[in-house]
């Protein structure tokens, strides 16, 4: 699935969401950056002298599917911390995130919140792009609607399909500045499945992109 987000990225941009100007790291972008990912990998805990409870489904799962709710009630007999709008927050800086590092290259932060595979095609296109000499731009203008849409426990992991449908401006230069496609002027409707993964019971707490889908 990946193939198609990378031929979209070259053809017609279709990286979802950032909050704001991807691209060059700007001053303080990397400590931003460095706190997204804290922020993401951090569980959502309680004190440890108390014993956690089972949170009651807030009405932010209300208008959610009902397969989706079923699946989360199952999340928190693993594991009662599971917060639905606490992960689709964090969903959102992590798709900031992942997308800056994209744009600019920065395989090491791609490593800490991509799964394996999702890396390499990441990785593959990074590769390609530099050696065409080519630089891409992103800017976010605003987020029109960011949601769950799927979720599903096999086991210990719960994986959790997130819908991002927002407005950006794509483009993609060569070495001299000169953009190749894209327009500076046009605000693109960019729309994607970002599929995250999480083993329940494991040792490490953050949430890895295991999937993306063009929609």
């Amino acid at each position: 699935m990946l193939d198609v987000l990378i031929l979209a990225v070259i053809a017609g941009f279709i990286f979802t969401k950032l909050f704001k100007t991807l691209g060059k790291v700007e001053d303080g972008d990397e400590t931003r950056t460095n706190e997204i990912i804290k922020n993401f990998k951090k569980r959502q805990s309680r004190e440890d002298n108390t014993e956690a409870e089972i949170d009651i489904a807030s009405a932010f799962e209300a208008s959610m599917p009902q397969k989706v709710r079923d699946t989360f009630d199952k999340a928190r007999k693993i594991d009662p911390r599971f917060n639905a709008e606490k992960f689709i927050n964090g969903a959102k800086q992590a798709f900031e995130v992942i997308v800056k590092a994209y744009v600019g290259g920065d395989k090491s932060v791609l490593q800490q919140l991509l799964s394996r595979d999702v890396f390499s095609s990441f990785a593959r296109e990074i590769e390609r792009r530099n050696d065409a000499k080519e630089v891409h731009e992103s800017t976010l203008i605003r987020f029109k609607e960011c949601e769950i849409t799927d979720a599903e426990l096999n086991g210990n992991i719960l994986t959790i399909s997130v819908k991002f449908i927002s407005e950006q401006i794509n483009l993609i230069k060569d070495n001299l500045g000169n953009i190749i496609t894209g327009d500076p002027s046009k605000i693109q409707t960019i729309q994607d499945v970002w599929v995250f993964a999480k083993h329940l019971k494991g040792n490490t707490s953050i949430w890895e992109l295991v999937e993306t889908k063009n929609i």
